[in-house]
Formats: structure tokens, sequence, C-alpha cells
């Protein structure tokens, strides 16, 4: 299933990158993917505070918490990858259903 929304990863209230969300665990509540950096990235400059919206609109996903790891240094080339432990199945259902439906398809 193609995955067309973007999202957009923010910290101190700027964009520091986008993601897909490329997979998802429904029973668990979190959504993972990669993190693709902007000019504002910076590894060594990430606060507590970061916040997931739809891009191009003001929409936040309210997650529980949100953590990327930034594994480039160790493996020589652009290896970011971003994890959202969403508040609710609610919250889970309404912005990563695909990934719901890809979960349940499983057991068919």
């Amino acid at each position: 299933m193609e995955v067309s929304l973007v999202y957009e990863i923010h910290c101190d209230n700027k964009i520091i990158g986008t993601t897909k969300f490329e997979r998802g665990d429904p029973p668990m509540g979190f959504v993972v993917g990669e993190l693709v950096p902007s000019e504002t990235y910076d590894k060594d400059k990430l606060t507590s505070i970061v916040k997931v919206f739809i891009q191009f609109t003001n929409e936040q996903v309210q997650c529980e918490m949100v953590t990327i790891e930034d594994l480039s240094e160790e493996l020589g080339e652009q290896a970011i990858e971003v994890t959202a432990l969403l508040v609710s199945s609610d919250e889970f259902e309404k912005h990563f259903s695909h990934h719901n439906e890809i979960y349940e398809n499983q057991f068919k």
C-alpha cells in the first residue's frame, strides 16, 4: 500500500525534517519512518519537545513521545529514523489507518 502523506517533524518550533512513517505497529501504537532532514536539523541540538504535523497543515498528530535516532556518523551514510508513540488507538486510526489494514490483512 502506497503511503502518500508526508509528516513534518518539529523541534523548538522549527521543521527539522519530514517522514512518511513507512512502518507501524498498531497494537503498540508506534509508527516509524526515515527522517529526511531539513537545513535546520542538528542532532546535537534536539530537545525533548519534538512534535509531528501533517505536512502543509497545522494539524498536529497527538503523540505521547517522539524519538529520533541518528546513526549517520556510525554508518558513514545518512541513517536517521524517527519513532512516534501516539496517545491513543483512536489517534492511530485517524492518521495511520493504512498501517491497521496491513496489520489486519496478515491474519487473513
